[in-house]
């Protein structure tokens, strides 16, 4: 995960994300549609439908590109700040990016997201690790901290994060989801090797 430049269009996909989830956070989903969007956004209609053929996909993508975004930047400003961190410091510093994602969109659009993702698994087989192509770097620091079992790591480190983002949910947001997230975090690495 190197820094990366963001394009033009990638900046503007961003500020319509960014947008969306706010609006939505102050308006509820049905309240908001495209124009209104596009309007806070100061971005042309026509421009919105280059990034999201619709509203929803804003929901459904923003638990792929949108969570591999923010996961990288704070992931990386992590890193600058602390260089000499080690592995397992790394790991939880990447878990905890993922568990401020859904705090930075709001209880509505990680609900709606799960349900979104939830619904095209039920045909059968899912592409869901296949797009959330981030998660390559949390593998490939589960290896470099020579896990006995690192396939089995990673499920259970991606099962805490996706367990208590849906218990947030569930809870409307009532718990702190770092805070909580991060205890079990620390309860696991410290056992991984064990169990």
């Amino acid at each position: 995960m190197g820094k990366s430049v963001q394009t033009k269009g990638q900046k503007t996909k961003q500020k319509l994300f960014e947008t969306a989830i706010q609006l939505i956070n102050e308006c509820g989903y049905d309240e908001v549609t495209v124009a209104d969007i596009c309007e806070a956004a100061q971005v042309a209609k026509g421009t919105f439908y280059v990034h999201y053929a619709a509203k929803d996909d804003i929901i459904r993508e923003s638990y792929y590109t949108d969570m591999g975004a923010f996961v990288e930047e704070h992931y990386q400003v992590f890193i600058a700040e602390y260089a000499h961190a080690t592995v397992r410091q790394r790991i939880k510093a990447f878990l905890l990016a993922e568990l401020a994602f859904p705090e930075y969109t709001g209880v509505e659009v990680t609900s709606l997201a799960f349900s979104a993702n939830f619904a095209a698994c039920a045909p059968g087989t899912s592409e869901h690790l296949k797009k959330r192509v981030f998660m390559d770097e949390l593998k490939k620091l589960i290896e470099e901290a020579g896990f006995s079992n690192a396939e089995r790591v990673f499920l259970d480190l991606e099962t805490i994060v996706r367990g208590y983002m849906a218990s947030w949910c569930f809870g409307g947001g009532a718990f702190d989801i770092i805070e909580e997230g991060e205890r079990l975090l620390d309860w696991y690495l410290d056992q991984a090797d064990l169990l």
